[in-house]
């Protein structure tokens, strides 16, 4: 049975003093195999004839029909209208020109791309001759041409693109790219291959969050993220002095962990000593001339998993507390994280990302107990035995290498963990919590034969129905992070935040928060331009208080909005109570 399809439509033509911009609505009978660029020609010729649209191909190879489908971009021509529910809202493309209605101009935009890096075939005063056979490329850079060369030209990465308008866009980056490579295969000129490299480096590696979140709104699926993991793996060969490096951390990953633990004690005890501001101002000079990571306020106390309480309540509804004190052996958390072993309970293995397993609570912290014993507190609560896998102190999932470009250390110290989770899960009989959602993402793209979930997904999943929630009328802003979007979890952190507060506020046009990893310390400015439309919202909004699920985010999060955030967990443990207290 065919169904009518409400089709609302952004109308404005700037040409016409008159035109005011506005939603209007269309209705169309769909029928089998409709694409949304057939129900636009539909209403252009039986309904409104000055509706403007684009579009050429008709294959999705061009890009022209691009525009915003409820609220993501996509191809008119290839978005089959069964796919979308029965109202479908359009917008044109942010970013580009707009000519009218859905239409927009890239030609313009991307002209001007090719003339700032003269994205032109030089011949060096040399005649071109069309019919000379090509030099053999190597495969590896035949491969990197292949992917950039699958680029349609859309434009749609511009609009997750946190980096646009501030160094080079996914877009900007891809032809930056291609005239890299193809001089390269060419050898034709040497001087423009190393200017372009070098010109490349602080635009369009340093600046990049790697975020992958280009590819969410690519039709072609491309990963500009992935390319700069590449570039940097290209940087660091192995044998180099920075590949060693990384070697030695991985491999002595327990105790450089340590070693970070007075760092971090230190720059506390400087905040203490000399106050914000000073610190503030001695920090950010020595960073300006020596590189060294910035401070900020919201930089954490440091922090060891050394004892913790668990509770449970008995049959009588009495509290039982024991408390066990251990030093860093992850043999005793293993031994102590329950109560009791009761093989009719509920069981979960708890990976604390190396992070929270370092990082404690800032100076000034509206919560009072680091993530670790929040999280164990709040499973305790749900009726969960927590166990741990071996070993903890030295396992990682490889984003740090992984943002590197070190891709095979990634990948090993990703096989490390996932042999130490098989073990401590039974061999996947109980699901495995990571309380970091990019953590988590990276150990499901290499982690497959077990169940994994991030924070927000666990506890909607599996806690919700063992929890009394209490909502709060305390308004809170929650930050998705680029992991959580694609994975697809968006709504569930949202719904979550919703069953404990009755005002939750998403902010408008703030994507990925450019953090990265460890890039809000070294290059702080991605951070501050990624968020720079999140403070005036929170201001306005009068929220004193956010929520993530991710501890370098909500570092950069506090630091760029006025407000700490910290991890939904905590929202979660305040707003709940066990079903049998």
């Amino acid at each position: 049975m065919s169904r009518k399809l409400h089709i609302e439509v952004f109308r404005y033509n700037p040409l016409d003093p008159a035109s005011v911009p506005h939603m209007q609505s269309f209705y169309v009978e769909e029928y089998s195999s409709m694409t949304l660029f057939i129900a636009l020609n539909i209403i252009r010729e039986q309904q409104d004839p000055s509706l403007q649209f684009d579009f050429c191909c008709r294959a999705g190879i061009c890009g022209s029909c691009g525009m915003v489908i409820n609220g993501r971009p996509g191809l008119a021509c290839h978005t089959q209208t069964r796919d979308l529910p029965d109202h479908i809202v359009l917008h044109p493309l942010p970013v580009f020109k707009l000519l009218g209605d859905l239409s927009v101009d890239t030609g313009v935009w991307f002209r001007e791309v090719g003339r700032k890096i003269e994205a032109w075939v030089h011949t060096q005063d040399k005649a071109f001759d069309p019919r000379a056979e090509e030099k053999r490329m190597e495969n590896e850079l035949a491969e990197q041409i292949f992917e950039l060369d699958r680029c349609i030209e859309c434009g749609f990465c511009e609009v997750n693109c946190l980096s646009c308008g501030f160094t080079l866009s996914s877009r900007q980056r891809i032809v930056l790219q291609r005239e890299i490579s193809r001089l390269k295969q060419s050898g034709t000129d040497p001087e423009r291959l190393s200017l372009l490299e070098k010109q490349y480096r602080y635009p369009g590696n340093q600046t990049c969050a790697g975020d992958g979140l280009c590819s969410m709104s690519c039709p072609m699926n491309i990963n500009t993220g992935d390319l700069t993991h590449i570039i940097r793996q290209e940087t660091l060969p192995k044998g180099s002095l920075g590949y060693k490096a990384g070697d030695f951390v991985a491999n002595h990953f327990a105790g450089v962990k340590s070693s970070l633990r007075p760092v971090l004690s230190l720059a506390n005890f400087g905040h203490s000593v000399l106050g914000t501001k000073v610190m503030s101002s001695i920090t950010k000079g020595m960073h300006n001339v020596l590189g060294i990571p910035l401070w900020t306020p919201a930089m954490p106390k440091s922090y060891k998993v050394t004892s913790y309480k668990l509770q449970a309540a008995t049959d009588m509804s009495d509290e039982l507390q024991a408390t066990s004190t251990m030093q860093n052996d992850s043999a005793a958390l293993v031994a102590c994280s329950s109560v009791a072993r009761n093989s009719t309970a509920d069981k979960v293995v708890y990976f604390p990302s190396c992070i929270n397993q370092t990082m404690g609570l800032p100076k000034k912290s509206p919560v009072e107990q680091p993530l670790v014993n929040k999280m164990i507190s709040l499973l305790q609560k749900g009726g969960y035995e927590v166990i741990f896998p071996k070993d903890i102190d030295k396992l990682c999932c490889g984003t740090i290498w992984e943002s590197k470009g070190m891709l095979d250390i990634a990948d090993r110290k990703a096989a490390e963990l996932e042999a130490a989770l098989w073990e401590a899960s039974e061999q996947g009989k109980y699901p495995v919590l990571c309380d970091q959602s990019p953590c988590l993402h990276r150990m499901r793209e290499t982690i497959q034969k077990m169940k994994l979930y991030e924070p927000a997904e666990f506890i909607y999943t599996f806690l919700r129905d063992k929890l009394v929630f209490t909502q709060t009328d305390r308004p809170v802003a929650v930050h998705i992070t680029c992991s959580m979007r694609k994975m697809g979890l968006a709504d569930t952190i949202v719904s979550l935040a919703k069953l404990c507060s009755t005002h939750v506020f998403v902010p408008e046009e703030v994507g990925c928060c450019g953090f990265a990893g460890d890039r809000g310390f070294t290059y702080p400015e991605l951070n501050s331009y990624a968020l720079r439309k999140l403070r005036p919202q929170i201001e306005a909004s009068g929220i004193t208080i956010g929520y993530s699920n991710s501890r370098t985010c909500e570092i950069g999060l506090t630091t760029n909005s006025g407000i700490p955030y910290v991890s939904i967990a905590y929202l979660v443990d305040q707003c709940t109570k066990g079903i049998d207290n």
